[in-house]
């Protein structure tokens, strides 16, 4: 039906072994909702929930209204997709926590059609971060395996209290960008790795909050 109204009550999934996939479809849904997805947890409507475990891949659907995706934290070594509707929907990464080490899992977020508004918050975290962004990806740790995104009207990166640096290789052509700095000295570096400067596509903005803060153009 891809209508998740229809589930009334709690809901266990338990992967035993091999590649396990749940796909969640909601698709039908026109009205605006509010999910929530963390390690264990998917709540589509609450206080209703689907726990998990032994999952491989885990796909969200969600509705055709504008509606507010709510993503705490994911698991390692699982794949994670939430593909939004038609309408004006915000995605919320970290926003409870403000700490992106929480994001453990890979991560695709697709926005379906409107404006669509993906925050990442990593205000929480006090130490110093690297932070890489281009067109497509926004690396929130070094070894991390990104955030995939696309169909996004803008995206907000909020840093760490640390010194950070942000290494700001490219933006997508519609999506305006704001990165903002924490407390400490912090280093903006646009075009470090193609050192071309045609790949900044996007409308971009960076405040650099406290400290003494570095802006570098290659």
């Amino acid at each position: 039906f891809r209508n998740c109204d229809a589930l009334a009550g709690q809901v266990t999934v338990n992967g035993a072994g091999g590649a396990n996939t749940i796909t969640v479809d909601d698709q039908v849904n026109t009205s605006a909702q509010t999910y929530g997805l963390n390690v264990g947890v998917l709540v589509v409507r609450s206080p209703l929930s689907i726990a998990y475990s032994g999952i491989t891949t885990l796909v969200l659907n969600g509705s055709q209204g504008g509606s507010t995706y709510n993503i705490g934290s994911t698991a390692a070594g699982v794949f994670y997709t939430v593909n939004s509707g038609s309408g004006d929907d915000t995605f919320n990464l970290c926003t409870v926590l403000k700490n992106a080490d929480a994001l453990a899992g890979v991560l695709t977020v697709n926005g379906g059609g409107g404006t669509d508004i993906m925050i990442v918050d990593d205000q929480a975290k006090t130490t110093g971060q690297t932070y890489g962004l281009n067109a497509s990806v926004l690396y929130v740790r070094p070894l991390s395996p990104g955030i995939t995104y696309s169909g996004i009207t803008m995206l907000m990166l909020n840093g760490s209290q640390g010194s950070s640096t942000y290494n700001i290789d490219g933006t997508a052509a519609g999506t305006s960008y704001t990165v903002n700095g924490g407390a400490g000295n912090d280093t903006f570096n646009l075009c470090p790795l193609l050192q071309d400067c045609d790949a900044l596509a996007g409308a971009l903005t960076l405040n650099g909050a406290g400290g003494t803060n570095m802006l570098y153009v290659k």
